[in-house]
């Protein structure tokens, strides 16, 4: 397990992460340098102190700063975190998702508080991109469905939604769509054989 930077005095030993409106942890050090390792946690991501509610962007977090100057390029290969395992009881297993290729991706906004400008920018970044209609985007990147997702909802409000059709690997990903459309999706999308 890795350990926190000597310098920059003690640091807290769980931390917790926002992926929009859903808290997850608690995670040691280590876990946060590998979940920003592997793109599932991003500068913008908002972590704080188990207990505390004082939620900043990782990259403003000094202990954090280093886990984000690896190259842009890096490609993720994991899905969204799940909760952890509290740190008393037993340990967890994380279903992990790969691809070793480029995926095909349509992602589908609706916002009502994002600045467009700001996700526009990120959406360049993961990877080649058009936006096709407005709020509606192509997106070429080596990353699964559940890293565009969580790369992209730090930049959305808690009244904005995103829809992301992984098109080469038949999988789905949504953020604040409610249960009631939640319901209706897996409902109606089957996965194929």
């Amino acid at each position: 397990m890795s350990e926190a930077p000597k310098s920059g005095g003690p640091i807290a030993p769980y931390w917790q992460i926002k992926n929009g409106d859903k808290v997850l942890g608690p995670y040691t050090f280590g876990q946060l340098r590998s979940l920003a390792q592997q793109g599932r946690a991003v500068q913008a991501t908002l972590a704080c102190p188990i207990g505390k509610r004082d939620w900043q962007p990782m990259s403003e977090i000094e202990a954090f700063k280093d886990f984000f100057t690896y190259s842009e390029n890096t490609s993720s290969t994991e899905p969204e975190p799940e909760a952890p395992a509290k740190p008393q009881g037993p340990k967890k297993r994380l279903v992990q998702e790969t691809t070793d290729s480029i995926a095909n991706f349509i992602l589908i906004l609706e916002l009502k508080g994002a600045s467009r400008d700001r996700l526009s920018e990120k959406i360049v970044q993961l990877g080649r991109a058009n936006e096709v209609f407005p709020d509606v985007w192509l997106l070429s990147a080596p990353l699964t469905v559940g890293a565009v997702r969580n790369a992209l909802t730090p930049f959305l409000g808690p009244m904005d939604s995103l829809f992301v059709v992984d098109a080469s690997h038949d999988k789905l990903a949504w953020f604040n769509l409610g249960p009631q459309m939640d319901s209706k999706i897996r409902s109606v999308w089957k996965k194929t054989a």
